[in-house]
């Protein structure tokens, strides 16, 4: 018997070009199409087919297991959805909670992440339709030319960079979601016992839209689409404030609600990358005249949100010397018993010996170097004490990093700045230029400020070229 290849199609004609491939490589085609996304004629081609809900990820997993598939093969693209459509089931809203403040790359990492977890592979869909790929060289009757050739070198790197860091160009405003878990209630208690209390909560905010919030309830979960008033300005103040406050309002809801999450990572158009830089100062500095920086810019009425990348955080690592825990009669488990016990109770990093790492657990309060050394892990009837100080090395530092950013070759923080719909992108650009250009005359010698991409520059031109 054939190996089965499953699909989970969106909408377009990828799928059904995928699942012809497949079946005339002689695989068999299990698909998993999206209600309001996927062709309803793909299911013809399948040897199986059914259909769920975006957000019903476990349903995905288990029809793919029920019919033996390995490998899975991602085709066809889902348009972004209103976020009470997602309507996602506890692994879905586990992944969304997860990703608080990213975007849609990192959304698909996550859910390609789990799926390997659950013993799938992922395979891409050239593998099965190689002659959907572009051959190799110029396909128009020119190449392009030494100028056109600089703009792609150019353009490239940027590209990446637009991907990596989820900065969008076209992404839905003024609406998020509150989500409440409380699992083993039926869907009806979630609507009487947590969505009506939480509706009522959310509609004494003046800002919110009534007309446009409502609920969604199922068993264990309920979605409550939230919609700002269309004369909301600053929606990022909004936004904080309205955490803050359901996270206050969650004593008042039942105690077997697990989890309330306010999701508002809908942003507007990108429409400036700024690059701040340099080989002297720590992160922690650089971030600091970030700050100054968006402080500036939040002054021009056109910019909406922004968002910085990049940044590494300090942390404060343990070097436990084992000749020195050795002298005292201690070993590294004693060491890490011992700090749990005097309140380590926050994940903090990891203890390393030369034979294990380990975690170690900082209590939020011991932020400084010092508070750490002082820390007694071991103490005997006379009164003899041991210090952490006394069989390790404890320093403030950063970790190694998994991902970072430079520019020139030196460390660099990323300042996406995002324009408010309906605003103009030149005059924007414009005043964000001129205010950068004040800033620069403010930092020291040692710190660089570029724009890497500038639309605002991009538009101008291209209205100026249109007007020759």
């Amino acid at each position: 018997m054939s190996e089965s290849i499953g699909i989970i199609a969106g909408s377009g004609q990828f799928p059904r070009l995928v699942a012809e491939d497949a079946k005339a490589a002689g695989y068999g085609v299990v698909v998993c199409a999206f209600h309001g996304f996927t062709d309803p004629g793909l299911e013809a081609l399948a040897d199986a087919y059914t259909t769920v809900y975006l957000g019903q990820f476990d349903k995905v997993i288990d029809y793919f297991r029920k019919h033996g598939v390995r490998r899975l093969c991602m085709a066809g693209a889902i348009n972004k959805p209103r976020a009470l459509d997602l309507g996602p089931d506890f692994r879905a809203a586990r992944i969304l909670f997860s990703l608080r403040g990213k975007g849609d790359d990192a959304l698909l990492r996550a859910i390609m992440a789990d799926l390997e977890k659950e013993g799938f592979t992922l395979i891409q869909a050239a593998e099965l339709s190689t002659s959907l790929l572009c051959p190799e060289g110029v396909l128009t009757r020119r190449g392009p030319s030494a100028e056109e050739i600089a703009e792609i070198d150019y353009g490239w790197p940027i590209a990446e960079a637009l991907g990596r860091f989820d900065i969008g160009q076209c992404i839905v405003v003024k609406q998020g979601m509150v989500v409440a878990v409380a699992p083993g209630n039926s869907a009806r208690e979630m609507a009487e016992q947590v969505a009506k209390p939480l509706e009522e909560y959310i509609f004494s905010y003046n800002e919110v839209k009534k007309e446009k919030t409502f609920s969604q309830s199922r068993d264990g979960i309920v979605y409550i689409q939230v919609q700002l008033n269309d004369d909301i300005n600053d929606k990022d103040a909004f936004w904080s404030k309205f955490k803050h406050g359901v996270a206050t309002f969650k004593s008042q809801l039942p105690d077997n609600v697990l989890a309330l999450q306010v999701l508002d990572d809908f942003g507007e158009t990108s429409a400036l990358l700024i690059a701040m830089e340099s080989d002297d100062k720590t992160y922690r500095e650089l971030n600091e005249y970030m700050d100054r920086l968006q402080d500036r810019l939040r002054l021009i009425p056109s910019v909406g949100r922004m968002t910085v990348s990049g940044m590494q955080k300090e942390q404060i690592s343990v070097y436990v010397d084992n000749a020195r825990l050795t002298k005292y009669g201690l070993s590294d488990r004693m060491l890490a018993a011992k700090l749990m016990q005097k309140g380590f109770a926050t994940s903090g990093g990891r203890l390393q010996t030369d034979v294990q790492v380990q975690p170690v657990y900082v209590a939020r309060s011991l932020n400084a170097v010092r508070d750490v050394e002082q820390m007694v892990v071991y103490a005997d009837p006379k009164g003899n004490i041991v210090r952490l100080k006394d069989v390790a090395r404890v320093a403030r530092e950063y970790p190694k990093a998994d991902s970072y950013i430079t520019y020139n070759g030196k460390k660099c923080l990323l300042l996406s700045v995002e324009m408010k719909k309906g605003q103009d992108i030149v005059k924007m650009g414009n005043d964000v230029n001129r205010a950068t250009e004040e800033f620069r005359s403010e930092l020291p010698s040692d710190v660089g400020i570029y724009r890497i991409t500038d639309q605002s520059r991009v538009v101008s031109d291209s209205v100026a070229t249109f007007l020759r």
